[in-house]
């Protein structure tokens, strides 16, 4: 994260591949430089949180289950990337993002598929404490500014 996102006290550290399957290692972390400075990654396909989500054939674990362990451990924010749809500009995974919100087990990041103001306006009424815009930003698809009056 940079020094920008510092003040509004995002984490500063997202591990992505261990904590899924090892949350002792995630709360090592957080007990260590505290918990409001790590946020956990959390890929997910096909309703499991994959270490190494982009590499077919990867294994993990029920995504309802990582986030509840992680929390466990002390871990208060996860960005959640519905890996199929990444980059896809189709549209947030909602129900997905809705059953982790539902579960109460912490600040949730919404990423992968957002491609209008309307998205993040969705993802903010789930509950989502925000939301990772890539692609339509990149392909001048969205405003910054549109983006940013979305997420108020």
């Amino acid at each position: 994260m940079g020094p920008a996102t510092r003040p509004l006290g995002r984490p500063r550290s997202w591990p992505r591949s261990s904590p899924a399957r090892d949350p002792a290692f995630a709360g090592r972390l957080a007990a260590r430089f505290g918990p409001e400075h790590i946020g956990v990654a959390l890929d997910v396909r096909d309703g499991l949180a994959v270490g190494h989500g982009w590499v077919p054939g990867a294994t993990g674990v029920a995504v309802a289950d990582a986030l509840t362990r992680l929390a466990d451990v002390g871990i208060r924010t996860f960005e959640v990337t519905a890996i199929d749809r990444d980059g896809t500009l189709e549209g947030p995974d909602l129900a997905l993002l809705a059953n982790l919100v539902r579960r109460g087990c912490g600040a949730i990041i919404a990423s992968a598929g957002i491609a209008r103001a309307a998205d993040i306006t969705a993802v903010r009424a789930l509950g989502c404490a925000g939301a990772i815009v890539g692609r339509a930003l990149y392909e001048g698809r969205l405003s910054l500014e549109d983006a940013l009056a979305a997420s108020r």
